[in-house]
């Protein structure tokens, strides 16, 4: 339903509607999953917490000029893109699924 909801309201629309709610929390999240097997089946998530801005530029992907991420300066469309992957829910989410491949080689 995101698809829908962003395309009807864009994130003008988003971020209008996060302030007059009162509430401009958010969190981004990514599960990456990986089947070992049928019966071994595991997921990883990546989540990082932020705030829910204004629009900052016309660069980046869907939401990434609202998403403020928290102890940040800069919404995820501001950041040069090495910076956003360094604190990214995808990377998060990869990193753990490493963890988990290195562990149970």
């Amino acid at each position: 339903m995101i698809k829908w909801f962003f395309k009807t309201m864009g994130n003008d629309g988003l971020a209008n509607l996060a302030e007059k709610s009162g509430n401009q929390n958010a969190s981004a999240k990514t599960i990456i999953g990986y089947a070992k097997n049928r019966d071994n089946i595991f997921f990883f998530e990546g989540t990082i917490s932020g705030k829910i801005v204004k629009p900052q530029s016309e660069l980046g992907f869907g939401w990434d000029p609202i998403f403020l991420p928290k102890g940040h300066e800069k919404t995820f469309a501001e950041m040069p893109k090495e910076e956003k992957n360094e604190i990214s829910m995808r990377r998060i989410a990869v990193e753990k699924l490493k963890e988990y491949l290195e562990i149970n080689k």
